[in-house]
């Protein structure tokens, strides 16, 4: 059974949502906290798919369960309430793609729903996957090329964005191997930060690419002096770009890539018995994307020896060193659905820190779609532009 854990210190609105609840205890179980200490001892004690915190509370708030679901590595999902932003400030910075924080007062209808449709999404694709994002993950994790797929869902990323909807002013440490990073808030926003000799942008990048850190909040030294007098949001979409893309080409240059797909003339990328013809036609599979999915990374038709014969790569990922590895474990997870099931594999989906990587199998060839994007895309609408562009491309196959 699905387990929903919700945490406020406002009795009565939790007694009352819990009620709200109860009609879909068939769908999933609800816990409910009233402080942050008891909801830690809760999720020690129990497994919860999600948790949705309130942000202020007295003594530990939403910012404390948040650094301890990181410390513990957490691996389910977890959303902030907030009474004390309006809609339009959440909207903002929603768009950046981190935690789903979540303005109150909210319809009971819609939160229900919301519910609903997280666990109905989550079981299906852990109905589909099962023992393979276990092997994807070890195979990722293993990568001597340091891979960045992650499956925690509480990061840094996540930390800053809920100290800016809180207002706070504070410093947030993050501790990696005995290396100390700080960044600086003053009412919600960055105004300074400190790793090694870095400069203040590319040391908020170092720290926000180091994964499984140590991170913990305090007060802000009114000696911290104040560097950054950029808003939260339009500062961190200035690094989110400055990490996706290189110092020469702008973000709509890499979009354009889509259109240009330098990756496809790299002879070396394509397998020889291939004609040109082939090439392009496998290449204008590819094309719809750009159209049909929000923050599309990469995409790519690689065959069993793991070369891609047709890539689009916005974010000039290591597809090479990936794709040659997935290929492999695609063999091995494809023979085992046979083996169990006597089935065939649809569809392999991998859920990671920023985003998803989907992969199909395109026609009974040994040909396979895989993509790769970000938190903003929508998963159900992802789905389905594959399983379009497999059917399209096994055509050419």
């Amino acid at each position: 059974m699905d387990k929903l854990l919700l945490v406020d210190d406002e009795k009565v609105f939790l007694q009352s949502l819990k009620t709200g609840l109860k009609k879909l205890e068939n769908v999933f179980q609800t816990d409910i906290c009233f402080s942050v200490n008891e909801a830690i001892k809760n999720i020690n004690k129990n497994e919860y798919g999600l948790v949705i915190t309130d942000l202020r509370m007295p003594k530990k708030d939403g910012i404390d369960l948040l650094l301890y679901l990181n410390k513990i590595n957490f691996r389910g999902t977890s959303k902030i309430m907030s009474a004390h932003n309006t809609e339009e400030s959440l909207k903002k910075i929603k768009h950046l793609g981190f935690i789903d924080v979540i303005a109150k007062p909210f319809d009971l209808d819609w939160f229900e729903n919301m519910i609903v449709e997280f666990f109905k999404e989550k079981n299906s694709s852990d109905r589909n996957l099962g023992e393979v994002n276990a092997v994807i993950r070890d195979i990722c994790r293993k990568s001597p090329d340091g891979s960045s797929i992650l499956f925690e869902s509480i990061d840094l990323l996540s930390i800053m964005q809920v100290v800016n909807v809180d207002k706070r002013s504070a410093t947030l440490s993050i501790d990696n191997n005995g290396n100390t990073g700080f960044v600086h808030f003053f009412e919600g926003d960055i105004v300074n930060a400190e790793y090694e000799s870095l400069k203040i942008e590319d040391a908020i990048l170092k720290l926000i690419e180091t994964k499984e850190s140590n991170i913990s909040i305090k007060k802000l030294n009114k000696k911290v002096k104040r560097i950054i007098e950029i808003p939260f949001v339009e500062f961190m979409t200035g690094i989110i770009k400055k990490s996706k893309s290189s110092e020469e080409k702008s973000e709509e240059e890499a979009i354009s890539n889509l259109l240009i797909d330098d990756a496809i003339k790299d002879e070396d990328k394509i397998i020889k018995n291939n004609s040109k013809e082939e090439e392009m036609s496998l290449k204008d599979v590819l094309l719809p994307l750009q159209n049909e999915v929000n923050g599309l990374k990469v995409s790519a038709i690689f065959g069993k020896d793991g070369l891609p014969l047709a890539m689009s790569n916005p974010a000039n990922l290591d597809v090479d060193a990936f794709s040659a590895k997935f290929a492999m474990v695609s063999a091995l997870v494809s023979k085992t659905v046979r083996d169990l099931s006597g089935g065939v594999l649809a569809e392999v989906l991998v859920e990671e820190e920023n985003g998803w990587i989907i992969a199909r199998p395109v026609g009974n060839s040994d040909l396979t779609l895989l993509i790769a994007v970000g938190k903003e895309a929508t998963l159900g609408n992802l789905r389905l532009v594959a399983k379009k562009l497999a059917e399209n491309a096994a055509q050419f196959a």
